[in-house]
């Protein structure tokens, strides 16, 4: 008797093959997509920090004030030649200029931040790169000072950018530029 078509089983087998790649596919494309992103926040990171340095020499070395996750009015001049977007790079991501005084030192960074302050803390993570993030963790370009992922929470899980290579994931950057 010759048979037409295939069996249960062989059909079975080829489902589980083409699940097991497409799996497979799937979580080294969502790596490659978040390490992508976080190349893109680092590129953008330290676009704005230039701007914020160029601000503050054109302004007798004096920092714009404080914002809470934003960038400081007053740069745009400073980026309109560049290819830096205020999109979110992250799904729930914003910027944020910080310019704090901790312990008697000024500290200026401009950071990246995985959720804005209104968001639940379920936002706030990244299940690839950064998975143990809350609110005040942040992707974090040190200009000048002793940075900290938040002034209010310098322990909490951070990556810094201008850190040396074997200490990206601390949470403290020292870091004196100017």
């Amino acid at each position: 008797m010759q048979r037409k078509g295939l069996t249960l089983v062989e059909i079975s087998v080829v489902v589980a093959l083409i699940g097991l790649l497409s799996s497979i596919v799937y979580v080294s494309h969502r790596g490659r997509l978040a390490r992508s992103r976080l190349a893109k926040v680092e590129a953008h990171l330290a676009t704005a920090s230039t701007a914020l340095f160029q601000f503050a020499a054109d302004n007798g070395y004096v920092y714009p004030p404080d914002t809470s996750r934003a960038l400081p009015t007053g740069l745009e001049p400073y980026l309109s030649n560049t290819n830096f977007t205020t999109e979110r790079i992250f799904p729930f991501g914003v910027f944020d200029y910080d310019n704090w005084t901790i312990g008697g030192q000024k500290v200026y960074q401009v950071s990246y931040r995985l959720c804005s302050l209104s968001d639940p803390d379920s936002r706030c993570s990244d299940p690839v790169l950064f998975p143990d993030f809350v609110k005040n963790s942040a992707i974090y370009y040190c200009i000048s000072g002793n940075c900290v992922p938040h002034e209010s929470s310098p322990n909490v899980p951070a990556y810094c950018v201008t850190c040396p290579e074997g200490q990206k994931n601390k949470n403290r950057a020292p870091q004196h530029w100017i």
